[in-house]
């Protein structure tokens, strides 16, 4: 993965990872183009990834490349002061295996856990002021989003939620807007300013939630669930049945 970073980014990390006072992850495993960020891990890069084959989540191979890369850099669990982990929306398999991962290492050495929204990760990737998010959902519908981003801080205009294309652009407000993400097929617009180079930069889940890492106010281990936005296909054909 391609990974861009603005100077200003890089010196809010760098100065998130002295506040920390040590290593710290961000996993976000929504869509295939996963992305894992590592802050602050000694003997490598002062943000760096793990790599995985396009197209692939990482459902089995997510907790074997984070106990190696703990390996290559001398880390133990408990030397993360903390973890940043997407809770969607977005592919089921994909956020169950992130957030298991993280609550795995969380619980185990009581390290706080920060959830954030995917596709609010998308929204700060695309270094843009006002952006639209929009994934593909299956059954003809988006996950989608409008986000109002500065500085490393999105604000929902439009809500995370699933939607129909029509729906989501009858909802956007006049103006210039960004588009990005993966459901640009599905929602059938070739108007519009589409970036389809930005990918989701895990690293930057840790700039949107640095106020709350540097509290140390985790969220309840116990009420943080992935939003998946949708009912599962299985639950979608046991409503038919009922019908």
């Amino acid at each position: 993965m391609s990974v861009q970073l603005s100077d200003a980014h890089m010196d809010a990390l760098a100065q998130l990872s002295k506040d920390a006072g040590g290593p710290l992850l961000s996993i976000d495993t929504s869509t295939s183009d996963s992305s894992v960020a590592m802050l602050g891990w000694p003997g490598q890069e002062p943000v760096s990834f793990l790599e995985f084959e396009k197209g692939a989540v990482p459902s089995q191979t997510l907790a074997q490349s984070l106990h190696d890369a703990m390996s290559r850099s001398k880390v133990d669990a408990v030397d993360i002061k903390g973890i940043a982990v997407g809770l969607g929306p977005g592919s089921f398999t994909g956020l169950r295996v992130g957030l298991a991962t993280a609550k795995g290492l969380a619980l185990g050495v009581g390290m706080p856990l920060y959830g954030f929204s995917s596709l609010a990760l998308w929204a700060v990737s695309a270094q843009a002021s006002k952006v639209a998010v929009v994934l593909d959902a299956r059954q003809k519908e988006i996950y989608s989003a409008l986000y109002d981003c500065d500085a490393g801080r999105c604000e929902a205009v439009i809500q995370d939620g699933t939607r129909t294309p029509a729906e989501f652009k009858e909802a956007l407000p006049q103006g210039e807007i960004v588009f990005v993400g993966d459901g640009r097929a599905v929602y059938g617009d070739d108007e519009i300013s589409w970036n389809e180079s930005i990918l989701p930069n895990a690293a930057l889940g840790l700039v949107m939630l640095a106020d709350k890492i540097r509290k140390g106010e985790g969220d309840d281990l116990r009420l943080l669930n992935p939003e998946y936005h949708r009912i599962t296909e299985a639950e979608r054909q046991a409503r038919l049945r009922r019908q």
